[in-house]
């Protein structure tokens, strides 16, 4: 569900900036470096209990229809993480 009515656009840098402040995870975002896209439209992050495929979701509706490509980066640097990490986990990785 999309939380905020407001349609402001930012950087694709400002974007995996506020991903990271919400959902405690790092994004990466390839794309050219004056791609507009939309804010972060979430106000909540996701709860411990749900997984990255959830959290997946959520930037795909973030990025809308421009076919970027992105990775979800743990803190151990694993690029490859399996879709049914719990976020817990995922959130825990930075902390070692």
């Amino acid at each position: 569900m999309v939380e905020k009515t407001e349609k402001k656009t930012c950087s694709v840098a400002e974007l995996e900036k506020q991903i990271f402040e919400k959902e405690g995870v790092t994004v990466v975002i390839r794309a050219p470096s004056n791609v507009q896209v939309d804010n972060y439209p979430y106000e909540r992050k996701l709860a411990d209990n749900k997984n990255l495929a959830d959290l997946r979701d959520r930037i795909d509706k973030a990025i809308g229809n421009r076919e970027l490509d992105y990775s979800i980066v743990l803190g151990d640097g694993n690029s490859l993480p399996h879709g049914r990490t719990n976020m817990s986990t995922a959130r825990d990785s930075y902390k070692n």
